[in-house]
């Protein structure tokens, strides 16, 4: 929470989606440096159509949304910081918050 506001019902301006529209020519694969706006790069792999991984790095302190299927969690970065989630959306470090999955 945030203060009295829990933090899923808080605007979050930058968000990513990973793997929104996979070719299913594409099954397995892995692509690095994508560009998002906002500041942030992004490497990600996949086996079998389904996330792996994925590392995303911000060139700003900021949060972001990273959105995979029905999955949605906040990342929390320092200017240069990168993190890494599984498959899962779950990162190392524990520096994520799961969203509701009505959660915008």
């Amino acid at each position: 929470d945030v203060g009295n506001i829990p933090r899923s019902a808080i605007r979050i301006p930058h968000s990513i989606s990973l793997l929104p529209a996979l070719p299913k020519a594409w099954a397995t694969g892995y692509v690095k440096g994508l560009r998002a706006r906002g500041g942030f790069e992004v490497d990600i792999v996949w086996r079998d159509g389904t996330l792996v991984s994925a590392r995303i790095q911000s060139q700003f302190k900021r949060e972001c949304v990273v959105r995979y299927g029905a999955r949605s969690v906040v990342l929390v970065f320092d200017a240069g910081g990168s993190q890494r989630l599984d498959g899962a959306l779950k990162t190392r470090d524990g520096r994520s918050e799961t969203l509701d999955s009505g959660s915008p």
